[in-house]
């Protein structure tokens, strides 16, 4: 039987967790799926974990890339997709058996709905607290322009980005470049096809990246000096160049006010106290959006 999904798997040196990771992906209700592994260079035994499990189940293809393609990776996977629903899958994550049935059946259900994504628990691995993502949040306004508006008010951790997509909205709404933020330039550009839709029952669990990670990240990936000071502007310029965000004043504001917390973010990274007066603003967009912000 043709697989309806496709389970794309950015890997490097994720030798120590592939293994657990891919067994829970094979252990979905739903099974006709396809893996592919793509391993980004890895330095570790990754190819030699990926190899054998491979051998083990005919579903697994593996691929090593001569090269590191970073954030290519997840755009190498998507656009070797040919089933009708496609998700990417992190090295280091668990999902419950019934994860992929679930988003299926949603996304089945309702031809409006371009994502499905279930409910996400993270997991700090040093204290072992556990919390609720909040980046997973229904966008289920009829009007494109209100959708997108609904995200960038708060795009937090952003989840959806494991979730299941229909494939031909997602590979129509993946850059074609590479910058910093791209995750949140997709989830924002896939909006133009269609609604995203949050499942009630938590069926994912990923490990939380500590926050300083991500802005040594921001930093890493700077090409100069406004890369490191605005790091989400080139995400900003291709939603706009290539038309994945409506003409309309409510976006346009919303998208400053993102540049300029994450200005905040970078200004508090390097020099603490210069930061206090964002705080403010941090603070009453919390208190406004609740869980998301």
């Amino acid at each position: 039987m043709k697989p309806l999904l496709t389970i794309g798997l950015p890997a490097y040196n994720n030798a120590a967790t592939l293994e657990a990771a891919v067994r829970s992906l094979l252990a979905q209700t739903h099974r006709e799926l396809r893996l592919v592994i793509s391993d980004d260079c890895s330095g570790d035994s990754t190819e030699a974990v990926a190899r054998r499990l491979a051998a083990e189940d005919e579903r697994i293809e593996y691929i090593r890339q001569p090269v590191n393609l970073k954030y290519r990776n997840f755009g190498f996977l998507l656009r070797r997709a040919t089933t009708p629903f496609f998700m990417w899958a992190a090295g280091d994550d668990h999902w419950e058996p019934d994860f992929a049935t679930l988003c299926i059946a949603a996304l089945e259900a309702r031809p409006d709905v371009v994502l499905a994504v279930t409910r996400v628990e993270f997991t700090d691995a040093q204290s072992g607290r556990r919390w609720l993502a909040r980046g997973t949040f229904g966008i289920e306004q009829a009007d494109w322009s209100k959708r997108v508006q609904a995200y960038l008010r708060t795009p937090a951790d952003n989840s959806r980005m494991y979730g299941v997509f229909r494939t031909a909205a997602a590979q129509a709404s993946f850059p074609d470049d590479t910058f910093h933020a791209y995750d949140w330039a997709f989830s924002a550009a896939l909006l133009k096809h269609g609604r995203h839709v949050e499942l009630p029952q938590v069926a994912m669990r990923r490990d939380k990246t500590p926050t300083h990670k991500y802005q040594l990240l921001a930093a890493n990936d700077a090409r100069h000096a406004l890369d490191y000071w605005f790091p989400i502007w080139r995400m900003s310029v291709w939603l706009l160049r290539t038309g994945h965000l409506p003409r309309s004043l409510g976006v346009a504001w919303q998208l400053l006010v993102l540049n300029v917390v994450k200005h905040a973010e970078m200004v508090d990274a390097r020099w603490p106290r210069l930061y206090h007066p964002w705080q403010t603003l941090v603070a009453v967009r919390r208190r406004l959006f609740g869980r998301r912000a």
